[in-house]
């Protein structure tokens, strides 16, 4: 289940470049949280759990590039 959760919110988060306005994002941010309250209530193991997180961060990341035109760093990648 945690795949699937985390293949959903890749999806959103490609989809995000594609919206045009602060709507469109809400409504692809609320679906995302959807996803990460259902990983929080259904997947048992801490660390798939961790990797659903990272794929929601992800997708919050892509609305703020969308909205905001700025870079999110998200808790997966490493300073340089």
């Amino acid at each position: 289940m945690p795949a699937v959760m985390i293949r959903q919110l890749d999806a959103l988060t490609k989809i995000m470049a594609y919206t045009s306005g602060v709507e469109e994002r809400e409504l692809l941010l609320h679906q995302a949280r959807m996803i990460q309250q259902s990983s929080e209530e259904s997947v048992p193991e801490r660390s798939d759990r961790a990797d659903v997180s990272r794929a929601y961060e992800e997708v919050t990341a892509a609305a703020a590039r969308m909205t905001y035109g700025v870079t999110v760093r998200t808790a997966g990648e490493d300073l340089q």
